[in-house]
């Protein structure tokens, strides 16, 4: 009985809230892909302290219980979730876990993107599926990248990584990322959609949109 009392004890301890420097704080900022559905958690600085921006574009406090370790504050998180951040060597980016009771989610550093006009510009056309017989269609208006599939409205997308898009609504059902693929003379010629963890769709380029 002691046992159990003394370990609860120590947990409690264990994640009392902690003084961490800026320094540190700020070490910390990043982006994150989740390795399980490949949806991407940013880590920004505000007023000092840190913040998830997750995929639903939620700010949520993370509380450090630790140099590296926190306890997000709020958002869809478990009241036992922890994120701790590891690293190889003082000199490589950090890596994101999320641990809670029955769970893990492991993530991948990587570094956020912001196209300029003629990158995105390539990414215009029509692109064509024959399999699903299905037709998406890219254009660029107001500086940002739009989708159309088939007959339906005009939708925004959010870069991510190079050649990536994700849709600018953020909506927890839709987790569709889109990939452009480029030739050896560096031209956009292929698009993939990806949803959840179904692999990637491709999509020829045909042509450029009107």
């Amino acid at each position: 009985m002691q046992n159990k009392v003394d370990h609860e004890a120590a947990r409690r301890s264990e994640d009392e809230e902690t003084a961490v420097d800026e320094a540190e704080l700020r070490n910390k900022v990043g982006a994150f892909r989740l390795r399980a559905d490949g949806r991407i958690w940013r880590i920004v600085f505000r007023n000092g302290r840190l913040l998830v921006i997750d995929h639903l574009n939620n700010a949520i406090p993370l509380i450090p219980v630790g140099r590296d370790r926190f306890q997000p504050d709020g958002g869809f998180f478990d009241e036992t979730a922890r994120f701790e951040f590891t690293r190889t060597s003082p000199e490589s980016p950090f890596s994101l876990t999320s641990r809670w009771n029955g769970g893990t989610l492991r993530t991948d550093s990587v570094d956020l993107v912001e196209p300029d006009p003629a990158q995105l510009m390539a990414c215009e056309g029509r692109y064509i599926s024959d399999e699903l017989a299905a037709m998406y269609r890219f254009r660029v208006a107001d500086g940002k990248l739009l989708l159309r599939v088939n007959n339906l409205g005009w939708v925004p997308l959010d870069p991510t990584v190079q050649d990536e898009f994700v849709p600018g609504i953020h909506q927890n059902h839709d987790n569709r990322v889109f990939t452009f693929t480029r030739n050896e003379k560096n031209q956009i010629t292929e698009m993939s959609v990806k949803l959840w963890r179904v692999k990637g769709v491709s999509f020829a380029k045909r042509q450029t949109t009107e």
